[in-house]
């Protein structure tokens, strides 16, 4: 049994799910976790410059090198306080949810 779209067109939902999947390969090559992983473990966690090497790679990727002083303290914070003790992949992939739910990565300059 089909469970109901409310009032959304099977269509749309088709076309959406189209559109995500179109730019799964993209996220996956500017994204990929493994390459990641060595910049929030280890030294690159702790101490004065913790996860600076990870939030300069986010910074990249995702920001084309634009990110604002305010938005990469929010994410270090995110990090130091709210996902201490986390598995390395869950941080990475909660950090990234973040960053791309911030105004300055949906309206980028």
């Amino acid at each position: 049994m089909k469970k109901p779209l409310g009032s959304y067109s099977p269509e749309l939902v088709a076309a959406g799910f189209a559109l995500e999947v179109d730019d799964a390969p993209l996220l996956h090559h500017w994204l990929n976790v493994a390459d990641l992983v060595p910049l929030v473990t280890g030294a690159n966690a702790t101490g004065a410059n913790a996860y600076n090497l990870f939030l300069d790679e986010i910074d990249l990727r995702l920001f084309g090198n634009t990110m604002g002083a305010d938005t990469r303290n929010v994410l270090r914070n995110f990090l130091i306080f709210s996902m201490a003790g986390s598995h390395e992949h869950l941080k990475i992939l909660s950090t990234v949810h973040l960053a791309t739910m911030s105004p300055e990565f949906l309206v980028q300059r």
